[in-house]
């Protein structure tokens, strides 16, 4: 009777005991939540001193790595983790104890925790182990092992901006392994997402990079001119437009296995415009201003989406050269401009 009762005792005890632990962690949890980092690590700290169950210590080091100011005090929580019993909280520590380790690029401590992860299948942190994993392999340009890693990350990622990233980053390795046609397919998936045009000027060009480095000048120059008519205050635009005039120079704007074809006639004209505006005394006061600054210039009106523009610009050129070595030497004079081009239906 007597041992029945003090085991009873004890059971009573025990759960008293874990009654008060989940109680503070409860209060920890909200103050965590609500940012409350003080409050939540006196909280815990108080909580861990009795040295209460591994799994609710588990826990109770993985809310203080949340609260951590700096990476090393929340590495100090994780490998605390890690070291305890197998509980529901070690993967989530190996793979933010990952994390950390990669942003100060110690590396290969990282992997040895990712590739614990990745080597259990069917668990909630092995997408995201192979995402950094790739990310490693990747600033380390083992192009090919990236690519891999990256590749199990889309099976089962489902973070936009990642998947965003992986795409850009698969293009990026095999046009470093100089596998061009693998790197376009990757570059143009992405351009099926909703993209800055940032990266899309960035896709553009090296898509155009792709084409030139297998001599297809004319597809290279389509996509520079993507970039220069679609992204004009993009950081590739100068780039572009350079490499339009240089390809054009050299006879390369179109398809030529004969060193003697040269670029087809045109019936367009090509203005370097500074300005438009709906009333047409404003384009003149405009072009008399220029004039002053001794820039010739013409008005010329257009018409867009129905709207009659009076312009203010330079020329007309009758080749697309001439007109973007005049825009160049505008824009050393700090001069912003852009290619209008007016077709002359033949009749």
């Amino acid at each position: 009777m007597k041992r029945f009762s003090l085991v009873f005792v004890t059971l009573i005890l025990l759960a008293s005991a874990s009654y008060g632990y989940n109680k503070k962690l409860l209060e920890a949890r909200k103050e965590v939540k609500a940012g409350n980092c003080k409050k939540a690590q006196n909280i815990l700290l108080n909580l861990i001193q009795p040295k209460p169950d591994s799994t609710t210590l588990a826990e109770a080091y993985f809310l203080l790595a949340k609260c951590a100011q700096t990476l090393s005090k929340a590495n100090h929580y994780y490998k605390s983790i890690i070291r305890l019993p197998s509980n529901r909280f070690t993967k989530l520590a190996k793979l933010y104890y990952a994390k950390n380790q990669a942003c100060e690029d110690n590396f290969e401590e990282a992997k040895i925790h990712l590739e614990h992860i990745i080597s259990e299948p069917e668990i909630v942190c092995t997408a995201e182990a192979n995402f950094i994993y790739a990310q490693i392999c990747y600033q380390e340009k083992d192009y090919q092992k990236a690519i891999t890693f990256y590749e199990e990350y889309l099976v089962s990622g489902k973070n936009t901006s990642k998947m965003i990233t992986s795409l850009l980053n698969i293009g990026n390795s095999y046009f470093n392994l100089r596998n061009y046609d693998a790197a376009r397919k990757n570059f143009n998936n992405l351009l099926n997402y909703a993209l800055g045009d940032k990266i899309e000027s960035y896709i553009f060009y090296k898509i155009a990079q792709s084409f030139e480095k297998e001599k297809e000048y004319k597809k290279a120059s389509e996509y520079y001119h993507r970039i220069v008519d679609q992204h004009p205050y993009s950081p590739e635009y100068e780039s572009a437009e350079n490499r339009i005039i240089e390809l054009a120079e050299n006879g390369m704007s179109f398809e030529n296995t004969n060193k003697n074809t040269t670029s087809p006639p045109t019936a367009n004209k090509y203005f370097v415009q500074l300005a438009a505006y709906r009333d047409k005394e404003r384009a003149r006061n405009m072009h008399s201003a220029y004039v002053g600054q001794d820039i010739h210039t013409v008005v010329y009106d257009k018409t867009v989406n129905g709207v009659k523009y009076y312009c203010v610009g330079i020329g007309p050129y009758f080749s697309e050269l001439q007109a973007l070595k005049k825009k160049q030497e505008l824009q050393r004079q700090d001069i912003k401009s852009f290619i209008y081009i007016q077709t002359n239906e033949r009749k």
